[in-house]
C-alpha cells in the first residue's frame, strides 16, 4: 500500500482512544492490586475473579492498540502509573463496589467516544466500538451481579464472606465458559 492511502481517522478520535487505552490499563493494574490483596486475605474465588478481569483490561487495550496500528494512527502507550496501586482494602465488599464503579465509568468513556464518533461521521470506529458497547453491558451485569452476591448473603464475616468467595469464583468459571463460547 502506498503512503498515499493509508487510513485515517480524525485525530480527536485518536486521542480519545489513546485515553482510553489508558483507562483501560489503569484498571487492569487497580484490578491486579485488589486481585493480590484478595489472594493475601484467602479469598481465592475473588482472587481467581481480579486476576481475570486484570487480563480481560488488559486485552481490552491491546483491542485498541491492534485497531490503532491497523489504522497507522499514533499509539500511546502508558509507560508508568503515577504511584503505585493500592495494596490495602478496608473489605471485600469495598473492593466489588469499586469493580462496578470503574465499569460504570469505562461504559460512560465508550459512550463518549461513540457519540463523537457519530458526529464527526467516523463509522469505520463506531463499527469498532460495538464490540466494546456489549462487553460493557457485561461487564457491569457481571460487577453488579458481585454486589448482590453480598447484599444476598450479608457482608458481616464469617461464613457468608466465605459463601460470596466461592459464588466469585464460579462466577467468573459462567464468565469464562461465555467468553469461550462465543470465540468458537
Amino acid at each position: 500500500m502506498s503512503k498515499d492511502h493509508f487510513l485515517r481517522i480524525p485525530k480527536e478520535v485518536t486521542d480519545m482512544l489513546n485515553q482510553q487505552i489508558a483507562q483501560e490499563n489503569l484498571s487492569s493494574f487497580t484490578y491486579l492490586s485488589q486481585a493480590v490483596w484478595c489472594e493475601r486475605k484467602g479469598f481465592q474465588g475473588a482472587a481467581k475473579f481480579l486476576y481475570h478481569q486484570s487480563e480481560d483490561e488488559r486485552k481490552h487495550m491491546l483491542r485498541i492498540i491492534y485497531y490503532l496500528n491497523e489504522l497507522e494512527a499514533p499509539v500511546a502507550i502508558p509507560t508508568q502509573q503515577k504511584g503505585a496501586a493500592a495494596t490495602s482494602y478496608p473489605s471485600l465488599h469495598h473492593i466489588f463496589t469499586s469493580v462496578l464503579q470503574n465499569e460504570t465509568k469505562v461504559t460512560a468513556s465508550i459512550h463518549t467516544i461513540v457519540d463523537y464518533v457519530l458526529q464527526v461521521k467516523d463509522y469505520r470506529t463506531f463499527s469498532f466500538l460495538q464490540w466494546f458497547l456489549e462487553e460493557q453491558r457485561e461487564e457491569e451485569r457481571v460487577a453488579q451481579r458481585a454486589i448482590e452476591l453480598f447484599d444476598i448473603m450479608g457482608n458481616d464475616g464469617g461464613v457468608g464472606l466465605y459463601e460470596i468467595d466461592k459464588a466469585l469464583g464460579k462466577l467468573i468459571e459462567e464468565d469464562e465458559e461465555k467468553e469461550n463460547a462465543m470465540e468458537e
